[in-house]
């Protein structure tokens, strides 16, 4: 099982757990599947070199792929709409330009 140590909580989070995490400044609020989040000292750079599992979608956000319920359909960006996804718990993120295209191969490859 992997985990992400997060400063300031005792016990290794499961990434199986972690819906989204958005960088603060130099924090970090990890937003979990039992609707409870945490403001962490560490910084997203940090959290994001300990897991394979989330990924980055703008320079504020990683989000568990697992948790993504909706994408912005990749034909709706050609004409210039901002990509968003939603969460499972109903949260909308956006998604970095730079970004969405390997979010959709992601997503897709998951089904």
């Amino acid at each position: 099982m992997n985990t992400i140590k997060v400063a300031g909580v005792k016990k290794p989070i499961p990434t199986s757990h972690i819906l989204y995490v958005l960088g603060r400044g130099s924090y970090s609020e990890v937003y979990t599947d039992d609707g409870k989040h945490v403001l962490s000292s560490m910084n997203l750079k940090t959290i994001e070199e300990q897991s394979t599992e989330l990924i980055r979608i703008h320079k504020a956000t990683l989000v568990n792929r697992e948790f993504i319920d909706q994408t912005t359909p990749p034909e709706l960006l050609k004409k210039g709409n901002v990509a968003l996804v939603t969460m499972r718990d109903g949260r909308l993120l956006s998604v970095a330009r730079r970004r969405w295209e390997v979010l959709f191969a992601l997503t897709e490859a998951n089904g």
